[in-house]
């Protein structure tokens, strides 16, 4: 055993060589395993346990005993409802992951309609402010007010709520800030 260049101690040298050799042969741990990463999109040692159970290809061997019996179903049973557990959190944090994929693909359509449903209702507010300047204008002109002919519109409570852009309390105010403030109007 020798390398290029290099040669083997003679003698006195060759002993403390094979001391030195022996000593880290003895602490080093030939075949010892190492430890197992985890694979990414693995599933988890619960999950893979209780597909075990079910998955063995076998049929379960019990104990000869009642009570033993009784014991080893319920350790499968342990064995299973971690599984099932861990499967279940497993597909929430898949689900999570999924909706915010979808919902991220859908931010740009949904900033369109929430911008056409603003301009609908800022429409809605004009046109009920313009209705509401007709019968006050006829009411201002002296004439008695006849909701028989000029009924008041029967969204009233709609109108009242959306309230006017004007006013910075209403809803239809604050709903062009949030549009603002997601930078979806200027």
């Amino acid at each position: 055993m020798g390398l290029a260049g290099v040669s083997m101690p003679t003698g006195p040298r060759l002993k403390e060589f094979e001391a030195k050799r022996d000593a880290l042969r003895a602490r080093l741990e030939i075949g010892a395993p190492e430890p197992v990463k985890p694979e990414p999109g693995a599933l988890p040692d619960s999950i893979r346990a209780a597909l075990d159970v079910f998955n063995s290809g076998e049929a379960p061997r019990f104990a000869p005993t009642r009570m033993a019996r009784q014991t080893q179903l319920q350790d499968m049973q342990i064995v299973i409802e971690d599984g099932i557990r861990d499967a279940q959190a497993l597909i929430a944090a898949l689900r999570a992951d999924m909706a915010y994929d979808q919902a991220a693909a859908l931010q740009k359509r949904h900033g369109e309609l929430s911008v056409a449903v603003f301009r609908a209702a800022q429409a809605f507010s004009e046109a009920a402010e313009m209705e509401r300047s007709l019968r006050t204008a006829l009411i201002s002109a002296g004439f008695p007010a006849r909701s028989d002919v000029l009924p008041v519109p029967g969204v009233l409570g709609a109108i009242l709520v959306l309230g006017n852009e004007s006013d910075r309390t209403s809803q239809l105010s604050g709903y062009r800030r949030q549009l603002q403030d997601r930078k979806l109007l200027k």
